[in-house]
């Protein structure tokens, strides 16, 4: 138990330290007549590998075991205005099994091909979506013994001297955090250093 809740609260740390990148939530579902559940994952790891040394790609996630044998891997993204083009994104209407409705997605059709099912959703790290995105991985986190993939380079922390606390602090990162919330004005100061 104790290190599922170390993994979700590094998890959620670093999604918060790196908070101005994340521009997709990404969930990738393997189609079993392309791949086998371990091809997929090895598949997958290094082609995450080389876009994020090749194109500047950032990621963290974890892979979910689905009862019914379709595994997933859900993770947050950072990709560069330049390759969401190359990834031919298009919309498609789905049936969604949790709300009982049609839905609308944003999958793409070249890594069909490669992996199965890949859906982006746009997300704005500032809004209630990123937490409900951030709730909705760290649930596979801390329900499953998977590890967490991260790519490299993902600040773990920020740190600045503030010299007037009371003025620039605006509370804790997130709840339990030893971390505190900083106006904008300090993180300008900081990315400057």
């Amino acid at each position: 138990m104790r290190s599922k809740h170390d993994r979700t609260k590094r998890f959620v740390s670093k999604a918060y330290c790196n908070l101005d990148i994340w521009n997709y939530a990404v969930t990738f579902t393997y189609d079993s007549n392309l791949l086998t559940a371990e091809e997929f994952i090895k598949k997958l790891k290094t082609f995450l590998a080389n876009n994020a040394s090749k194109k500047k790609w950032v990621y963290m996630g974890s892979f979910e075991k689905s009862p019914s044998g379709r595994d997933h891997f859900h993770c947050l993204m950072s990709i560069p205005k330049d390759d969401i083009k190359s990834l031919n994104l298009e919309s498609e209407t789905y049936y969604n099994k949790q709300t009982g409705k049609m839905d609308e997605a944003l999958i793409s059709s070249s890594l069909k091909e490669k992996f199965g099912r890949v859906h982006f959703q746009e997300i704005d790290p500032y809004s209630d979506d990123f937490v409900f995105v951030l709730e909705y991985i760290c649930k596979y986190i801390s329900k499953q013994e998977n590890k967490i993939i991260y790519s490299k380079g993902i600040k773990d922390e920020f740190i600045g001297e503030i010299s007037d606390f009371e003025e620039h602090c605006i509370g804790f990162l997130y709840p339990n955090s030893s971390y505190y919330m900083m106006d904008q004005s300090i993180k300008d100061t900081i990315k400057k250093l």
